[in-house]
């Protein structure tokens, strides 16, 4: 048996046992991943803009400045965003409580929209509070702006998405089991 041979029985057999073991819990993951990314916006800007001597950097903290002198980098930190940092934190939080409501699973549907639509909110609120800053700075908000911190309430959105998916194949899973009793 060659090297590649066995490791592909080796992980065709622990991703067998893991899907077996967790069909009915898969979504977990999802929403676990999705409380994952927001929490990941507290560490990655959503805008970057500037040039290479100053620059500024937006995120959920607000806008920072950052002016680099002979290898030296001095950071100012500008407007606050203190009330999207807890909103954020908020959002963040609702998928790891819709885990903990694994026994009504029509509560975590409605959960997992609810942050959905907290999610959207929250993406339409960073694009109005970073072009507003940036314009306060004098610059304009532009799509070459845009660092990972704005990609990541889409897929937050996308893996809610597919937590609601497998939830209700979890009630039509019961549900006919029902039928067979």
């Amino acid at each position: 048996m060659t090297k590649w041979t066995f490791l592909d029985s080796l992980f065709k057999f622990f991703t067998f046992s893991l899907f077996h073991s967790m069909i009915q819990r898969i979504q977990t993951i999802w929403l676990l991943i999705a409380s994952l990314l927001l929490f990941a916006l507290f560490i990655f800007p959503f805008a970057k803009t500037g040039l290479s001597s100053q620059y500024f950097e937006v995120n959920v903290y607000g806008i920072s400045k950052f002016e680099v002198d002979s290898g030296k980098i001095t950071t100012t930190h500008g407007f606050s965003f203190i009330m999207m940092a807890l909103y954020t934190l908020l959002i963040a939080l609702l998928p790891l409580y819709t885990i903990f409501q694994y026994k009504n699973r029509p509560l975590q549907i409605k959960l997992a929209y609810v942050s959905i639509a907290l999610s959207v909110l929250l993406a339409m609120w960073m694009y109005f509070a970073t072009s507003s800053a940036l314009n306060n700075v004098g610059m304009t908000l532009q799509i070459s702006h845009m660092d990972l911190g704005t990609f990541l309430v889409p897929v937050h959105i996308v893996f809610l998405i597919l937590a609601i998916q497998n939830i209700k194949r979890d009630i039509a899973l019961i549900k006919s089991a029902d039928r067979l009793r």
